[in-house]
Parts: C-alpha cells; structure tokens; sequence
C-alpha cells in the first residue's frame, strides 16, 4: 500500500510475521538560496513495529 502524506511516500508491507513494515523516504530539498546544481538531500529511514 503507497500513500502519499505532506510530501511523505510512505509504502507499507506486512511479512509472513504480522509485522508492518513502514518505509519513509523523504526528499529534502536545499534552501531557495542555495547554488545551482545543489543536488537534494534523501533522508531515507526503516521502521519496523509489531
């Protein structure tokens, strides 16, 4: 299941387990001020709850 949530994709699995796995990748663009050809921050983080 993907849903999309304040910029947030968020793409949830459950395993043979019952677990729900939730992973959050969020792109954090650079300040308006930065220079040109900055590339974008990616932020990726793995969360794992029963």
């Amino acid at each position: 299941m993907v849903k999309m949530r304040n910029g947030f994709l968020l793409i949830k699995t459950k395993n043979t387990n019952t677990h729900t796995h939730t992973f959050v990748c969020v792109l954090v663009a650079q300040n308006t001020g930065a220079k040109k050809g900055s590339q974008a921050q990616t932020l990726t983080s793995i969360k794992s709850t029963n």
